[in-house]
């Protein structure tokens, strides 16, 4: 019998309650039939945001995203962060393909680490995380001013931008966006109204779906209002999920879950998807995909 992911997630849960201390990591989900070819094919995909610098074992998640042909971008949380990624990246490059620097707007930075980051925006390949907090303190003035900095330097540099801005704030990141003309970025796990979302849209701009599609309704009305070439998948691992997910390590190949609910709303293969997926990671960071060649 084949279950599915969700399914053995929530069986692993009844049985971490009847076992004290019982742990299980899930293993990666391969479709079966005629799409599954595609996972076999030496072609790539792609965790559009994943913190591995922030990952307990970070060299065994890069190990095994290279078995799994899977590509990370990943985002900084600050100058050091983005000096140690790029140290995992020297030793795995196949894995590790894009690199942003940013400073976490749910953190609080002196000026000098500001100054820090903006200096390594041109030798980055993407500039992110950044963006405005939300969760965690309000916006500041500060705030506003750092991450219209950001978006400048990304213009002034032809950088791509991971942006983290959700709910009322939304709406002003996308204002600084427009002001100062970013060609691309994505707003990495969007929360917003359907007014936010379809003025990002309109944009032109990237919106990242998580594993969360595939028991959140929120996130599966999400879906319902991108454009096929305007979305892109994300982990935004080590970050743990909840639902079926709780109490599991993120690990890249989750992005195989949303896939498969993305696929469906979409109405198309496996392979399709990917095919569609790649080219878009490849208009947002500017990186030639090699997973969607003959």
């Amino acid at each position: 019998m084949d279950y599915s992911p969700t399914s053995l997630n929530i069986l692993a849960h009844c049985v971490r309650l009847l076992v004290p201390g019982f742990t299980v990591r899930l293993h990666r989900w391969t479709p079966r039939g005629r799409n599954s070819k595609l996972l076999s094919m030496n072609r790539f995909r792609t965790d559009t945001h994943f913190h591995i610098d922030q990952a307990r074992a970070p060299k065994r998640v890069l190990q095994a995203a290279e078995r799994a042909g899977i590509r990370l971008a990943a985002p900084s949380m600050n100058p050091d962060s983005y000096a140690e990624i790029r140290r995992l990246q020297a030793a795995h490059p196949q894995a590790l393909q894009w690199v942003g620097i940013g400073l976490h707007p749910e953190r609080e930075y002196p000026d000098a680490e500001f100054l820090r980051a903006c200096r390594l925006v041109e030798q980055a390949d993407v500039v992110g995380e950044v963006g405005l907090p939300y969760y965690d303190r309000v916006v500041t003035r500060a705030d506003v001013d750092r991450f219209a900095t950001f978006c400048r330097l990304a213009a002034e540099h032809n950088k791509p931008m991971m942006i983290h801005a959700v709910h009322d704030v939304a709406y002003m990141a996308l204002d600084f966006l427009c002001e100062y003309a970013v060609k691309r970025a994505v707003f990495h796990w969007l929360k917003a109204d359907v007014d936010t979302i379809d003025a990002i849209v309109d944009a032109g701009y990237f919106i990242s779906i998580t594993p969360e599609v595939t028991y959140r309704e929120r996130d599966m009305q999400l879906l319902k209002r991108i454009p096929l070439t305007q979305i892109v998948l994300e982990t935004d691992g080590p970050y743990a999920h909840g639902g079926p997910y709780a109490g599991l390590e993120t690990v890249p190949d989750w992005i195989d879950e949303a896939a498969r609910v993305v696929a469906d709303h979409y109405g198309l293969s496996w392979e399709n998807w990917w095919r569609q997926h790649e080219i878009n990671v490849e208009r947002l960071f500017g990186v030639p995909s090699r997973s969607h060649e003959a």
